[in-house]
């Protein structure tokens, strides 16, 4: 079974909990994101625009993608 990309956790007025994969309607939500899906975010964020800031085209990014590949390491620890 593939985990879901987020889930949101919230309560109702009773006390009882309950998680969703669709945004509760009308609640106070707590958000959660999986783990792999937010590093994947992060390390196309950084590559985009890191390449963008830096004025570097794809042939020239070794030193983006090294820093990329040592950032998702330290995420994953």
């Amino acid at each position: 079974m593939k985990a879901p990309e987020k889930i949101y956790f919230t309560s109702t007025e009773n006390g009882t909990h309950y998680y969703t994969e669709g945004i509760p309607f009308e609640r106070n939500y707590i958000e959660y994101l999986h783990k792999d899906a937010f590093i994947d975010k992060a390390c196309e964020w950084l590559r985009s625009n890191t390449m963008a800031e830096l004025n570097l085209d794809f042939g020239n990014s070794q030193l983006v993608r090294e820093f990329v590949d040592h950032f998702k390491e330290a995420m994953e620890e």
